[in-house]
């Protein structure tokens, strides 16, 4: 094996799973297996009747739902960061480099 693979094994919804990922996304995988069992957890005790199949993708809409969520509500600041590192670039462009060293005005 790879010395920058880790293997990770886990169960979800009674499904065994052996997945492979860079060793530093390892600890990452393993948060997100765990959250993604809470989840799945959390809502078929909530909802019997589901089976493993529908309550897999309930959580996964659950999921990417979160995630645009979270998206939409950094847009303002990523676009701010945006506009603020073009201010810094176009300073940084119009800055001009001298040569010559400081004279020394008595």
């Amino acid at each position: 094996m790879n010395n920058n693979k880790a293997t990770v094994k886990c169960s979800i919804l009674g499904e065994n799973f052996t997945l492979s990922c860079n060793k530093d996304d390892e600890v990452h995988l393993r948060d997100a297996i765990k959250s993604l069992q809470e989840s799945a957890k959390v809502l078929l005790n909530a909802n019997p009747n589901l089976s493993p199949q529908q309550a897999a993708i309930l959580t996964a809409l659950k999921a990417l739902t979160q995630k645009k969520q979270l998206e939409h509500a950094s847009a303002p600041f990523l676009r701010i960061l945006e506009e603020q590192l073009d201010v810094i670039e176009s300073v940084i462009e119009g800055a001009t480099v001298s040569a010559e060293p400081h004279k020394k005005v008595s």
